[in-house]
């Protein structure tokens, strides 16, 4: 089925993917013809590479190091990659990349900037070798010889959770207070203990079935405090 630009393609069962039309010829049938699937953002590629996964882990672990000598608040797997965690025990096929949240507790908008300022300063005090890319409402973490790994800041204001640039959940404060052990793939990697709450008010009731087709979206009615 093909809509403009886009090609709806059945590949296993009743699980369908859609496929953003790539500029050049034979681009869409070639990506077909190898086994490509649309990530979570939008770009055209193939399964989650185990040598990828062991790089962005490299960079996970060595984060929650971190975060644990300095007493800041430590990295707990989020979005897709807490979906991975707690509905499969590993990473989403076809993911790209892994996201991670420091939990800043009850914050203004204003605080939770400052905060994230004192915590990336202390990273960057506490090991030398590490790498940090600032995009604007996150950051890009990276060990030596490792993968990037995406970290948000999240925080609550009394009434409502959120995480740039894409969450604004009513709920109660200890959503994201304490968190837990749990396996990824061949790893031990800290989740919240209500991962499955928060996945329910972030993806909805059935959040437990696979959608390929689902995509992130920004909130621009948000003014969030990272854009400076």
């Amino acid at each position: 089925l093909s809509t403009g630009d886009r090609l709806l393609v059945q590949s296993q069962g009743d699980i369908f993917h859609w496929y953003a039309n790539p500029n050049g010829q034979g681009g869409i049938e070639q990506a077909i013809r190898s086994g490509a699937v649309l990530t979570s953002h939008g770009e055209i590629g193939g399964s989650t590479d185990p040598g990828t996964v062991a790089r962005w882990m490299l960079s996970y672990q060595t984060l929650r190091r971190l975060t644990q000598r300095a007493e800041l608040p430590q990295p707990m797997l989020f979005y897709g990659s807490l979906l991975g965690a707690v509905r499969e025990g590993r990473a989403i096929a076809h993911d790209d990349d892994l996201d991670v949240v420091l939990n800043l507790g009850r914050r203004s908008p204003g605080e939770a900037k400052a905060e994230m300022k004192r915590l990336i300063a202390a990273l960057l005090i506490a090991d030398r070798w590490i790498s940090i890319e600032l995009m604007g409402c996150f950051f890009k973490f990276r060990a030596p010889d490792a993968g990037d790994i995406d970290v948000f800041p999240a925080w609550h204001d009394g009434t409502n959770l959120w995480c740039p640039r894409t969450t604004c959940l009513p709920c109660d404060e200890t959503l994201l207070e304490e968190a837990v052990e749990t396996g990824f793939g061949e790893d031990i990697v800290l989740v919240p203990s209500r991962a499955e709450t928060f996945l329910e008010l972030k993806y909805g009731h059935g959040w437990r079935v696979p959608d390929p087709t689902y995509r992130p979206k920004a909130r621009d009615d948000i003014a969030y405090p990272f854009n400076d």
